[in-house]
């Protein structure tokens, strides 16, 4: 069950940045608080599983976006596990009344968001998901003909 003075939760993926992201954006504009989370599921990225340098960078650049959001009185946490059951735990301990993130375009990664979406609206939640990183959404190209 969600609090009226619960959390919004900014979902982090592949987007560790502060400026020019629109779920954290959106999120520090509403009048809740803001909870920043970054779930590490590495099965959930086969068969694109990070080697030895991409968990290096991981690794650095949330150690960068924690300090940086910790400047903006924000605290990221760092959760292991199946994104879906990690964001319903966290989701049930806050009693958050949101989760934000940023889009991914991928076919197993919009699968698993979808999944999420559902789950989380079907509870009552504001979810909202927002175009992090390309000028046009896929399904806004269109050919002459009027074509995708």
């Amino acid at each position: 069950m969600s609090d009226p003075k619960g959390p919004i939760i900014v979902w982090f993926r592949r987007d560790l940045r502060l400026r020019d992201n629109p779920a954290l954006y959106w999120a520090c504009k509403s009048d809740h608080p803001v909870l920043p989370i970054y779930v590490w599921s590495p099965e959930e990225e086969a068969p694109w599983e990070p080697g030895g340098a991409s968990k290096w960078w991981l690794h650095h650049s949330l150690a960068a976006l924690k300090k940086d959001l910790q400047e903006d009185n924000l605290d990221l946490v760092i959760a292991k596990g199946p994104s879906l059951e990690t964001l319903k735990r966290v989701v049930k301990e806050t009693r958050a009344v949101g989760l934000f993130w940023n889009r991914l375009y991928d076919p197993a990664t919009l699968a698993r968001d979808t999944e999420v979406k559902t789950h989380f609206k079907d509870q009552g939640l504001n979810v909202r998901s927002f175009n992090g990183s390309l000028l046009y959404e896929p399904w806004e190209i269109e050919t002459k003909e009027g074509n995708p």
